[in-house]
């Protein structure tokens, strides 16, 4: 009998916890700027003013949330840490965002004892189940004697499924002997929604790691370009059976000029960077230049245009300003099979 009064007695303190934990998540919500985007860019470390993102997660940033919150961050936190203690953290509320159904993610900045780390995390909360039940590190940086370290995320819908994924890049540095011997290690990380769960996997492949990079320096970037876009595809493929979603391979670019040495073709592009680059009126993004070897030639391609009317509309004013003889090609036709090479080129076979 006993043992029956104290098990109810359980039963209903857990529920009131239950309770008051589900009554506050309207409030904790409240906390959190809801946003809508294509790409938000979330990172722990250095940036010059000037080089903050329009849409952006990073130190400085958020409501803090105050201890009544704290049994519903903590319900969160313990999903990637067991054993975390709290009560050296201060956390503030950033964004928040629908994901897809019942699924809603909080970015959650935390600062870590003295102000020295931060980290961001993402909690993502399924409404029915009214709980959070996954969380992720998506940026934090650190420094302390012989090591440093950071790691940033964009979170976009990769796989242009509807759902938002994750490209994480990191580096961690060493030095260590007598000498002071650096070793560097990058690493590179993609998540993607697969059977309903946010599934994380590790990018070996130099190249791809390269491309994304690329496609993701610390500024904001809207899209993936097609190098990228199809070595990732054929990854996804590979991994997990599941590709790009309507993924066509076409690629409308710019041949803005022609020249017989790599040496030559370098120079080339960044003489077309310096006159055209981010300066055209047309509004359109032509900062992304590539070199491609093609019957002998080292061609200079504008590339990243999404349509080949994006292309043509480019085209006017980079014959006007650089080039009155550049066209414009779709490269899966033009060079179906393209071999990367090292220099940063690629071989048309």
């Amino acid at each position: 009998m006993l043992r029956s009064i104290i098990t109810l007695l359980l039963l209903l303190t857990i529920s009131i916890n239950q309770t008051f934990s589900q009554e506050n998540m309207d409030s904790f919500r409240l906390l959190f700027t809801e946003v809508e985007f294509d790409v938000i860019h979330v990172y722990s470390f250095g940036r010059k003013p000037a080089n903050l993102p329009k849409m952006g997660t990073y130190p400085f940033k958020g409501q803090e949330i105050n201890n009544e919150f704290s049994p519903i961050v903590k319900s969160g936190m313990v999903l990637s840490n067991p054993d975390i203690e709290m009560e050296y953290s201060r956390f503030f509320a950033t964004h928040r965002f629908y994901i897809s159904g019942n699924l809603e993610g909080f970015l959650i900045r935390e600062v870590q004892g003295d102000g020295v780390e931060h980290h961001i995390h993402y909690f993502i909360y399924d409404d029915h189940q009214k709980q959070f039940i996954k969380t992720i590190n998506l940026s934090y940086a650190y420094a302390y004697e012989g090591g440093f370290g950071a790691k940033e995320s964009w979170i976009l819908d990769v796989d242009k499924d509807g759902r938002k994924d994750i490209i994480t890049r990191g580096w961690r540095q060493y030095f260590h002997g007598s000498d002071g011997i650096e070793e560097f290690f990058p690493e590179t990380s993609i998540s993607l929604w697969r059977n309903g769960k946010l599934t994380t996997m590790e990018i070996a492949d130099t190249l791809l790691q390269k491309q994304l990079e690329t496609d993701f320096p610390y500024y904001e970037k809207k899209s993936l370009a097609y190098d990228t876009e199809q070595n990732l595809n054929k990854f996804l493929n590979e991994k997990t059976g599941q590709g790009i979603q309507n993924y066509s391979g076409e690629n409308w670019c710019i041949v803005a000029g022609s020249d017989t040495g790599l040496e030559s073709a370098k120079f080339e592009v960044k003489r077309a960077e310096e006159i055209i680059g981010f300066h055209n009126k047309y509004g359109l993004d032509v900062r992304h230049f590539e070199i491609y070897v093609k019957d002998g030639n080292y061609r200079t391609l504008i590339t990243g245009f999404k349509t080949r009317t994006e292309a043509e509309i480019a085209l006017k004013e980079i014959k006007e300003k650089f080039n009155k003889t550049a066209f414009v090609i779709n490269v899966k036709d033009w060079c179906p099979n393209p071999e990367y090479k090292k220099g940063r080129y690629y071989y048309c076979k």
